[in-house]
């Protein structure tokens, strides 16, 4: 899937307790768009680390829409190169890890 050759490439993360998923923004119409998405389980647990569920999910992006995110070392590739590999933007969010309480007064 040829979904992008362009810039304005933007990486979204969502690392979450259960699933850590990754999208694939561009603008193809001069509007962002999401244009794939893949997630892989969070690896919470005895040996691993955060991360690897990340490059999990990315490795099964990149693969989706034929675009390179990753170096061989496995940093991002940023920003797009001239040949429309890689990523100009990454957004990230989590909600893995301890709940906090709260109260909300209104």
């Amino acid at each position: 899937m040829d979904v992008l050759r362009h810039s304005s490439a933007l990486l979204g993360i969502n690392l979450a307790s259960i699933n850590t998923k990754a999208a694939f923004f561009g603008r193809p119409a001069g509007k962002y768009q999401a244009l794939a998405c893949e997630g892989s389980q969070t690896s919470i647990g005895h040996g691993l680390h955060l991360g690897f569920g990340i490059v999990q999910a990315l490795k099964a992006l990149q693969a989706r829409v034929d675009q390179p995110f990753l170096k061989d070392s496995g940093g991002l590739i940023m920003p797009v190169d001239r040949f429309g590999q890689g990523v100009d933007h990454v957004a990230m969010v989590t909600s893995a890890g301890v709940r906090v309480p709260t109260v909300l007064i209104g």
